[in-house]
């Protein structure tokens, strides 16, 4: 095993154990997609509570500000981060590259 992935297992045992509060034989029992799902829908549970207390605030500050605000620019954010990845923008650069590469592969494959 990599010290990359013994450094990983650290944090996301603590995290798992901590944040998700998931018993330690659960943890062992999740790949680790499924412990990402996990830790994204935390991280959007999240959000989505600084949404609702940044709506809130809007609300509470509508009557004495003529500034228009909206949640996502009080939270500094460009929109809101409360859904999930619909799955057809690329997460990262790294993704990008990989379907360019897939689909390049998959042209040269229908070449006769």
């Amino acid at each position: 095993m990599s010290w990359a992935i013994r450094d990983w297992l650290v944090w996301a045992e603590a995290f798992g154990l901590g944040e998700l509060q998931l018993l330690p034989r659960e943890f062992w029992r999740l790949t680790m997609r499924e412990f990402h799902i996990m830790r994204d829908g935390f991280h959007r549970r999240e959000n989505r509570a600084w949404e609702k207390t940044a709506t809130l605030g809007l609300w509470i500050l509508a009557p004495y500000s003529k500034q228009k605000l909206t949640p996502a620019e009080l939270l500094g954010q460009q929109r809101l981060q409360t859904l999930p990845p619909t799955g057809t923008e690329p997460q990262n650069d790294a993704d990008l590259e990989r379907a360019r590469k897939v689909a390049e592969a998959l042209r040269w494959a229908r070449e006769p």
